[in-house]
């Protein structure tokens, strides 16, 4: 079994990676250009960076999402800036079409098991809780909670549609301390797909 620290720091490889990944695809798939609405607003525990059950709004203001096979990638962060030095939510859908199917409108459950669920979210809080040498990354993994998807974008459906949607009582939790590190948001998003642009770091 892997030990805490291996975790943590497969964590912090994978968040770097995402970040190069959503930069890369950025310049050569679809995605947004950063404008759009929303909000996410909770309570936040993180007790290494003086964090018990405090509230927390991440005061969102910049949506991307990025199509990769049938899937899509979504990033709603406070700021422009790269991930690793920022507070945002991951939102990965499996596929637009499992979405669809399911029903637009339907809750879908936020779970952190298959690897076959329909979607997967995370917290990642780079800005609030900056890494060091003494603390690992806080990226935190939903275990419940819904998201509803009102719009979002199917490649198989022509247009450049809004990708809209609600987050309802999310938990999330880090998987190697999650009596220390977890959380508890809701909120929404509404932001325009559009196919083909380049997206921006500084809107």
């Amino acid at each position: 079994m892997a030990s805490s620290s291996d975790l943590r720091a497969r964590v912090a490889a994978s968040l770097v990676a995402a970040s190069v990944l959503a930069l890369g695809l950025a310049g050569t798939l679809s995605c947004n250009p950063g404008a759009g609405a929303g909000s996410l607003t909770g309570t936040l525990t993180v007790r290494d960076c003086g964090l018990v059950d405090a509230p927390f709004d991440l005061d969102p203001d910049f949506f991307i999402a990025e199509g990769l096979l049938a899937g899509l990638h979504i990033r709603i962060q406070h700021g422009s800036d790269l991930p690793v030095r920022s507070d945002g939510f991951w939102i990965d859908v499996l596929t637009s079409q499992a979405i669809v199917d399911l029903g637009l409108g339907t809750p879908v459950p936020v779970a952190s098991g298959s690897r076959e669920d329909p979607l997967k979210v995370s917290l990642y809080l780079n800005a609030t809780c900056p890494v060091s040498r003494h603390t690992a990354p806080v990226v935190l993994e939903g275990v419940g909670g819904t998201v509803t998807f009102e719009q979002i974008y199917d490649p198989a459906t022509p247009g450049q549609p809004n990708i809209v949607g609600t987050l309802d009582s999310v938990d999330l939790v880090d998987p190697a301390s999650p009596s220390t590190r977890h959380a508890t948001v809701s909120g929404s998003f509404d932001f325009i797909y559009n196919r083909g642009r380049p997206a921006q770091r500084y809107p």
